[in-house]
């Protein structure tokens, strides 16, 4: 059986992720991922009620991630590393589906000779290491799982037949990424946009949207509803929108969440980044549109630009006490991928219609440049999050050494609101986390002489 260089290099891209995860994953729980243990807590007193998985925190539901992580932590004595793999797991799920939808475009697009780049330049994209903040601490499961579910509705709506099946798969990935991570909302419009460019006869189309529109208001009343008895607020302060400075406020922390996807580690050039995807994005999109090319064909590229714009705007509103520098935090950039795999989808298939050299010339450097800015943001992040690691894991040594007095070690990675003492206790008993290795290591305790 023969194997294509293509999928080799694919491979050792997933491999080197996977590789890196499992080495260096969080050996304990970091600051918000304590907030899972009251849910383990009442798990294990067989008190937990289906309304708590459903609890706001931070302005996002996480009712998908929390479905996995409790019986996880039950089935591992709440691994951490078992949490990572299972992040990886929806990496590589999502991109398998978006090494799917590429080739599907590549076949409409006409791409048949650049489908080993597009399907290279998406493995590197979905794969890279500069999500290390998210695929290191399980917490953040609810992020790749919001990404898969986003992935998920685009390839069953982005062409092909809009059928029953279609239509309950990519609202199947629309639950799974609003009840995941609050930037799933976005998908609740491009859903809309998805079905009306479908080739399905027109009065499918009017049925499925209308049922996409009844089902998207319900969650968002829902959400509303659900944040209203937050415990820990919404994130999201309404009075915000009137404050003079707030449209400048988002326009740069989106520019900056963008641009953060490429070059988070040369901080000057952030914005300019992002202006120049989001402008290289939109010319393409003349190019092929000039060229003769449907918007059902570009439909995918466009619906991924858009979720990456629209996650960006999203976490921009419920952000305004942070800055718009907020908008370059590490753990936006798994969430800003998706924009950056429908740019370079758009540049490439523009590529091809482009006659002038020169021009040609310019879109390959551009091509280049990012490529290159992308490897370093990913260096720079993989290096620094080794570092924080190893600090985590020293902390978690010191727990395990001195049980009596881990909480006090544990204040290092937690928040004043939350009751350390109480989860520590909990988990020293259940020899979980960072204990489940000294219960491995502790020798069995000796039977008494018949």
């Amino acid at each position: 059986m023969r194997v294509s260089a293509t999928n080799v290099a694919i491979a050792a891209l997933a491999g080197v992720t996977f590789v890196y995860t499992v080495l260096n994953h969080y050996q304990a729980p970091y600051f918000d991922h304590w907030d899972i243990a009251p849910l383990l807590e009442a798990d294990d007193e067989q008190s937990l009620t289906l309304a708590r998985v459903f609890d706001i925190h931070g302005g996002h539901w996480h009712t998908s991630a929390y479905a996995l992580l409790v019986p996880l932590a039950r089935l591992t004595g709440w691994s951490h590393l078992a949490e990572s793999l299972a992040s990886f797991a929806f990496m590589a799920a999502t991109a398998t589906l978006a090494l799917r939808l590429a080739a599907r475009f590549a076949s409409e697009a006409i791409l048949e000779n650049r489908k080993a780049m597009l399907a290279l330049g998406t493995a590197f994209l979905v794969f890279s290491l500069d999500q290390a903040s998210n695929l290191l601490w399980g917490f953040q499961v609810a992020v790749f799982i919001n990404l898969f579910g986003a992935v998920l509705m685009i390839s069953a709506l982005a062409g092909g037949t809009l059928s029953f099946a279609a239509f309950a798969t990519a609202l199947t990935g629309m639950c799974l990424s609003v009840f995941a991570y609050g930037t799933g909302f976005a998908l609740m419009p491009i859903g809309v946009a998805l079905i009306a460019l479908n080739s399905a006869p027109r009065m499918r189309r009017l049925t499925f949207g209308l049922a996409w529109v009844a089902l998207s208001a319900a969650l968002c009343l829902a959400f509303v509803q659900a944040l209203e008895r937050a415990p820990m607020g919404g994130g999201f302060d309404a009075s915000d929108l009137t404050r003079p400075d707030f449209l400048p406020y988002l326009g740069l922390f989106t520019l900056n969440f963008i641009g953060a996807g490429v070059a988070r580690f040369t901080s000057d050039l952030v914005i300019a980044v992002a202006l120049i995807g989001m402008v290289a994005a939109s010319a393409a999109v003349f190019v092929l549109r000039r060229r003769g090319v449907t918007w059902t064909t570009l439909a995918a590229p466009l619906a991924l630009c858009a979720f990456g714009i629209g996650a960006a705007l999203l976490c921009g509103l419920g952000r305004y006490d942070f800055g718009a520098e907020q908008g370059a935090s590490s753990r936006y950039i798994s969430l800003s991928t998706p924009f950056w795999l429908g740019a370079l989808w758009l540049l490439l298939a523009a590529l091809r219609q482009v006659q002038d050299r020169s021009l040609r010339a310019g879109v390959i450097a551009l091509l280049a440049v990012l490529a290159v800015l992308k490897l370093g943001n990913s260096i720079q992040s993989a290096a620094k999050h080794v570092t924080l690691s190893r600090q985590i894991a020293a902390i978690a040594e010191t727990m395990r050494a001195e049980p009596d007095h881990a909480a006090i070690a544990a204040r290092q990675i937690s928040f004043e609101r939350q009751d350390i003492a109480r989860h520590v206790a909990f988990l020293r008993d259940k020899d979980w986390s960072m204990f489940a290795t000294r219960a491995r290591r502790s020798p069995p305790p000796r039977q008494p002489p018949e």
